[in-house]
């Protein structure tokens, strides 16, 4: 949240204003993780059952986050002015969304990686030396 959404400069002053910017901002999340499930219902896509537990279906593919908030304000701005404009502007994001599309490569894993030695996720504690090890054979 906070990278994606800027959740570290608020505009409001008071605790009252900061609590109303993060439930609008996880309001806006779950739009988009909507929007994401119905596109990837609206394509049929097929989702894969990994054996991990903390990934139990991973689908084919993934869609441009940045394009996903960009059509959830599209859709919001349509409902507005009314059915009909909804509806036009749902099929054009379903359109975008899957033009934009990437599709995911088997068995790639982006691993959490310190660069500072003294940030949190220090080095020593994934056990570099192994890894190096395993990555050369």
């Amino acid at each position: 949240m906070k990278v994606w959404y800027g959740l570290e400069n608020f505009a409001a002053r008071y605790a009252k204003g900061i609590q109303q910017e993060v439930a609008a901002l996880m309001i806006f999340m779950q739009l988009t993780a909507e929007l994401e499930a119905q596109a990837l219902d609206y394509h049929d896509v097929e989702t894969k059952n990994e054996t991990e537990v903390y990934h139990p279906t991973v689908p084919e593919i993934r869609f441009n986050r940045r394009y996903l908030c960009v059509c959830v304000g599209y859709l919001m701005a349509a409902a507005a002015e009314g059915p009909e404009r909804l509806t036009e502007m749902y099929e054009y994001a379903m359109s975008q969304l899957w033009r934009y599309r990437q599709k995911r490569k088997p068995g790639q894993t982006f691993e959490r990686i310190a660069k500072s030695p003294n940030s949190k996720w220090k080095r020593s504690t994934y056990n570099t030396k192994a890894k190096a090890k395993k990555l050369a054979e």
